[in-house]
């Protein structure tokens, strides 16, 4: 499955800027226009930490829990 967004790592600054108190999750760098992302509101500069239920610590394991979801089932996303 895929979403429609490209991330990376969420690093110190980010975590400082937004306030986090660790530098986990995936920072969103882009959407694709008309993709799931852009249709659940998803825009660049979020920062995902949780994806169907599982706490996100990295872009690597949020592409690996967007590649196990079955598609077209609904997921939440933090």
């Amino acid at each position: 499955s895929r979403i429609g967004v490209s991330v990376r790592d969420v690093d110190d600054a980010d975590a400082e800027r937004e306030g986090l108190s660790a530098a986990t999750g995936a920072l969103v760098g882009s959407v694709r226009d008309d993709s799931p992302a852009d249709a659940a509101g998803v825009r660049a500069g979020d920062i995902v930490i949780e994806f169907d239920g599982e706490r996100i610590r990295s872009a690597r394991q949020l592409t690996r829990v967007v590649r196990e979801a079955p598609p077209g089932r609904p997921v939440s996303i933090t």
